[in-house]
This record gives structure tokens, C-alpha cells and sequence, in this order.
């Protein structure tokens, strides 16, 4: 219990940053329908329509132990390193709880970053199929570290086949996310479908201490023989790798591998100096943010049912602020107001990539070739 009380000097969310001051409200800004020649739908259902909650979150209520919740609290806002450091020994039981505890616990943050990064909401909705279909399988988490297989819905029409997926998590956050299939985004329909898994099926997945626990409790002969399975069950991929460490480790010339004490552990958690946030699809959505502007920039065509108009042509600033009004109105494109109302959210949810998403958003209204038009844009917005 003592390790809760640096619970304060670990709080992640110290910086309480919000829109509640703004002055501008929801109802204040001019609303009307979405035009239909609007051609950038992009993050539509970044949050669910019914408002209602997540599916098996109605659960008897139960009395808590007082160590659950210690290790649900610690979970939340310490980093593993500190547990491990901390001057009293933690039991391995109580360990293993606050690795349980670390994974995020609602689904609406991994359906959030999965429409940040994919545009829309359905890869979210194919991992919703595919963890409703049972397509997850062979879950196994060691310390902070996720691992399982995602094969296909054959149902839905899709090729057979599996992939491996691997996401690594930390205080509630998940850091980052793999997969072996060919998705260009970080946040694929298999990420999805693990992530939700683990949230409604925890109890299913196979819980280990990190690899540096177990390690720790092996004698030399149990080392090298650890050693020399891994290599043989490997030996193309791991054999160099192997050689090239045993060749630094037995240099007499001193190198960073044998001056520094310890070893990197990947199912351990980062290390209590780095800041922990969710991962953010940088590169989806520079493209993403630079597609929606491109496709609401380029002229539409005007057809006049009158001859007349053909003679009289309006100047270029009432043109410009004809697009203006346009936007403000009919709040186009919808890509960049969904986008901008995810940014309010974040900073409401205190995420910490709430400023990194407003920067990204903000140099790519800069760099577009209608420069004028968007930055006014954007700057009246806020």
C-alpha cells in the first residue's frame, strides 16, 4: 500500500486543459444540413449514434478487494518501472494485477484512434464483426505486451487466412499496435478485434509476468538452456542476431551492451521517464486531412440557366467569400468539423495527442494550395 502514496507525483493528466471557456458554444455556430455535393464524409461514427454504453458493461455490482483497487490505481498512473524499483518487494500476484488493470477499459478511445486513423468508422466495424464472429484466437499477454491471431470472417466474403497481431500498452493507454497483414494504417480491422477481445473477454486471455520476472528466477544452466531453445526453435531469424550480441558481450573493449547494467525488456512497460499517450497514426492523417481539403478546394462546376450571366462576372472576393459562407453554413467539409469536434473531445478526455492532432490539423490547412480560404476557415472556427 505504500506505493500508492506517490500516486500524485506519477499523474499523467497534471496539464487540466479544456474548451469549457470558449466562446463559442454548439448552438451559436451557424448549422444547417450537409449539402449533398459534399464529397469528404470522412471520421463519421468516431462515436456511437444510441450514446449508449459498451456491450458487457453491465455487470452485477460486486464489493472490490482493497488490493484490487490499489493495483487498478497504480495501473493507472505509475509506471511498472517503479513498481519494480519500489523498496519494498511486490508480490508477483499483486504485479501480474497491475499488469491486468493497464489495459484500457472502454472500447471508445480504440474506436476514436481507429477512425482518426483509418477516416471512418469501418474498420472499427470490421473488428467488431470479427471479435463477434470468433475470429480471435491464441491470446496471450506477458506483462505489457498483447499478442493473438485474427483469421477472417469467411461469413462476410472475405479470403481465408490469419495474422498475427501485437499491441503494447501502458497505464491504460496502448502505445502501439502491429499487424502482419497489408493494411496501411496502424489501427487495422485486427487491432480492432484483439483490443476488444481483451476488453469484454479478459478473463480468457492467458496472463504472464513480464519476461524479465521470469528471467530473473532462472539458475545459469536454466539461462543457457533458455538460450539455446530460442535460438533452435529460430535459428534464420534470430542465429545473426544471437552471434552479433554474444560478440559485443565477450568483447574485452568496452561497449554499450556491457558497460550499462540491465537489459530492455518489451512486455515490461516503457521507463518512468517517457510520457505514455495512445497511438497516433501521424502519417494516415496528414493524408487523410490532405485528401478531404484537396476535395473540397477544387472548383465545383456552375451551371446557369439564364444567358446573362454569361456577360457578368463577379469579382474574385466574392467568390472567395461565397466558399466562405459555404463552409460556415453548411459546416464543409464534414471530414474537417467531425475532425475538429474529436480534437474538443480529446481535450475534454485530457489525451495528451489532443495538441500533436491540432498541430497536424493546422499544417495541413497551412500548406494547402488555397491558403487564404482554409486558414480563414479554420481561424474563425476557434
Amino acid at each position: 500500500m505504500d506505493l500508492m502514496l506517490d500516486l500524485d507525483n506519477w499523474d499523467c493528466e497534471a496539464d487540466r486543459l479544456s474548451f469549457e471557456d470558449s466562446p463559442f458554444e454548439e448552438d451559436s455556430l451557424c448549422s444547417i444540413g450537409s449539402e449533398s455535393e459534399n464529397v469528404a464524409n470522412n471520421w463519421r461514427g468516431w462515436k456511437r449514434q444510441n450514446g449508449g454504453p459498451n456491450v458487457g458493461s453491465n455487470k452485477e455490482r460486486q464489493v472490490t478487494p482493497l488490493a484490487e483497487l490499489s493495483a487498478k490505481a497504480v495501473a493507472c498512473y505509475i509506471p511498472f518501472e517503479v513498481v519494480e524499483h519500489f523498496p519494498k518487494p511486490i508480490p508477483e500476484p499483486i504485479q501480474l494485477r497491475i499488469a491486468f488493470w493497464s489495459f484500457p477499459e472502454s472500447e471508445e478511445d480504440i474506436r476514436l484512434y481507429s477512425c482518426l486513423a483509418n477516416g471512418s468508422a469501418d474498420e472499427f466495424t470490421k473488428g467488431e464483426n470479427l471479435y463477434k464472429s470468433k475470429c480471435v484466437k491464441d491470446t496471450l499477454q506477458i506483462g505489457f505486451h498483447l499478442s493473438g491471431t485474427v483469421s477472417q470472417n469467411v461469413a462476410q466474403g472475405q479470403s481465408k487466412g490469419s495474422f498475427n497481431v501485437a499491441v503494447v500498452f501502458d497505464r491504460c493507454r496502448i502505445s502501439s499496435c502491429t499487424c502482419t497483414c497489408a493494411s496501411s494504417a496502424f489501427w487495422c480491422s485486427h487491432v480492432v478485434a484483439l483490443c476488444l477481445f481483451r476488453i469484454h473477454q479478459a478473463g480468457s486471455v492467458c496472463l504472464r509476468a513480464p519476461v524479465s520476472e521470469s528471467l530473473s528466477r532462472l539458475h545459469r544452466d536454466q539461462l543457457q538452456k533458455f538460450a539455446q531453445y530460442l535460438i533452435s526453435e529460430l535459428p534464420q531469424q534470430i542465429l545473426p542476431t544471437a552471434q552479433q550480441i554474444l560478440d559485443e558481450l565477450l568483447s574485452s573493449q568496452e561497449t554499450a551492451m556491457n558497460t550499462v547494467c540491465g537489459a530492455p525488456d518489451p512486455t515490461a512497460g516503457p521507463s518512468a521517464s517517457e510520457q505514455t499517450s495512445w497511438s497516433l497514426d501521424e502519417s494516415a492523417l496528414h493524408g487523410n486531412i490532405k485528401n478531404t481539403l484537396v476535395k473540397f478546394c477544387i472548383p465545383s462546376p456552375i451551371v446557369f440557366s439564364d444567358v446573362n450571366y454569361l456577360t457578368a462576372s463577379a469579382p474574385p472576393a466574392a467568390t472567395e467569400w461565397q466558399i466562405l459562407l459555404r463552409s460556415l453554413r453548411g459546416r464543409e467539409p464534414e471530414g474537417m468539423w467531425n475532425l475538429l469536434s474529436i480534437v474538443r473531445e480529446m481535450f475534454r478526455r485530457h489525451d495528451s495527442n489532443s495538441v500533436p492532432l491540432l498541430e497536424i490539423l493546422t499544417d495541413e490547412v497551412l500548406q494547402c494550395e488555397q491558403k487564404g480560404f482554409a486558414a480563414i476557415c479554420f481561424t474563425l472556427y476557434f
